[in-house]
């Protein structure tokens, strides 16, 4: 029900108490010390529950010059849609920042993340080649602005397979709002 750790116009009811205790959790890690919040970090990814993940890569981000590492050591694919909003914040707010061998790590996140599809959707190959396309191509976005060429090059090709116009990246869904 959350969309967004950080502070999101996509957050309804940020009086709720679920938010609330979120947004106090959120707040005292990103206020403490990054050296002394690492194991408290490493426990929230191990944790089943995607929001404690989502806690994780949003502290990660905050406090990436210390907490970096700790992405780049995960031996699964974080890539999910059950972390997405701050993986992909993560990832385009640290661009610009990733080195060589860590841009390829993503990539390859990227490359074998599995986007799911229904069962009855996935037997139409050409659905499924454009919808993973798109997929691909929406966290590809997150990295544009690294410039780096294979970036750039994957980026094109999944346009050519799905040229859709991607909007608001990094959510899973959209709410307009009225004022």
């Amino acid at each position: 029900r959350i969309p967004a750790i950080e502070n999101h116009e996509q957050t309804g009811f940020k009086e709720d108490y679920e938010c609330q205790l979120l947004y106090f959790v959120r707040d005292m890690l990103e206020w403490s010390d990054p050296n002394s919040i690492k194991a408290i970090v490493l426990k929230l990814l191990n944790k089943k529950h995607p929001i404690f993940k989502r806690l994780a890569y949003h502290t990660i981000n905050k406090h990436f010059d210390a907490l970096g590492h700790i992405f780049f050591n995960s031996q699964r694919n974080p890539l999910s849609v059950w972390v997405k909003h701050e993986m992909f914040v993560l990832l385009q707010r640290h661009a610009t920042d990733f080195s060589e061998p860590e841009i390829e790590r993503i990539i390859h996140w990227i490359e074998t993340e599995a986007y799911s599809l229904k069962r009855e959707i996935s037997k139409n190959i050409t659905y499924a080649m454009r919808f993973r396309a798109y997929k691909k191509r929406e966290w590809l976005t997150a990295l544009l602005p690294s410039k780096n060429a294979k970036v750039l090059s994957l980026y094109e090709k999944y346009t050519k397979i799905n040229n859709t116009e991607i909007t608001h990246p990094g959510f899973s869904s959209w709410h307009e709002t009225s004022n």
